[in-house]
């Protein structure tokens, strides 16, 4: 839990730092960032972390917007707290805009570059040696669990050998 909230925390500062970069305003904070007129500066600046980069982190993008969701509703209490009735709509229409044009701006992108990439990825098969190695070595284990359960019938051996016989299964309808 620790690793997921400091991971989400590192992931907005980063979003943060490069909007700062991106519009030359060093004193630029979160809650200013999630303002209805700044969606296309966190649109660009998201498609840039995650796109317009060598290794492209493609499930960056959906990972923002569900920060970024976050965020909103967080800033929308904030300031029903406060009192703060400019805020509260701030963060209502930047979770609109988020619910409505993040997926086509943002994410769709990414789905299409990750499909693409899937089916162009050349799919690898084993060679016939390994697999005949393989199988020598679930079949000798299959028939030494065997013989130990003939002796003493243990309950982590039945649960080894039904392990065994399944991947002995696989293996046979992969060929």
């Amino acid at each position: 839990m620790m690793y997921t909230v400091s991971q989400a925390a590192r992931t907005l500062g980063r979003l943060l730092l490069a909007s700062r970069r991106t519009v030359s305003m060093p004193n630029l904070s979160l809650t200013d960032l999630l303002e209805p007129h700044r969606f296309d500066l966190v649109v660009e600046v998201t498609k840039h972390m995650s796109f317009n980069k060598e290794t492209p982190a493609l499930n960056l993008g959906k990972t923002i917007g569900n920060l970024l969701t976050n965020a909103c509703r967080s800033k929308y209490c904030l300031a029903l707290c406060e009192g703060d009735s400019k805020a509260k709509e701030n963060a209502l229409a930047f979770q609109k805009l988020i619910e409505r044009e993040w997926n086509d701006r943002v994410n769709r992108v990414a789905l299409k570059r990750m499909q693409t990439e899937k089916r162009s990825k050349i799919h690898t098969i084993p060679l016939t040696a390994d697999l005949q190695i393989f199988r020598d070595y679930l079949i000798r284990n299959i028939e030494q669990l065997c013989f130990h359960l003939k002796k003493h019938p243990y309950a982590d051996d039945w649960v080894l050998l039904a392990k065994f016989v399944l991947s002995r299964l696989i293996l046979f309808n992969k060929r």
